[in-house]
């Protein structure tokens, strides 16, 4: 047997799409990831949204304390997500 290595994610990408489905659980809409054209060449990638955009979500597994620059990471995304609205 194989040991991953300390930054093998595999479990982190294979819980988000959990995450998705149980949003869109909670909320009684499908979610289906989406790129949303910002203009001037810039996209946004979506891990999950409704047909009409009402609902963005971005899905983050992770193991143990955000580091500085995953939790920037976050904030933008959600930063962003506002912008959209």
């Amino acid at each position: 047997m194989t040991v991953p290595h300390p930054s093998d994610s595999t479990a982190q990408r294979d819980a988000e799409p959990l995450i998705i489905g149980a949003v869109a659980a909670y909320i009684g809409k499908e979610l289906a990831p989406a790129s949303i054209d910002l203009g001037d060449g810039v996209r946004v990638q979506i891990d999950g949204a409704t047909v009409d955009r009402s609902v963005l979500v971005e899905a983050y597994a992770h193991v143990g304390p955000l580091l500085s620059g995953q939790s920037r990471k976050l904030t933008t995304a959600i930063g962003w997500s506002f912008q959209l609205g």
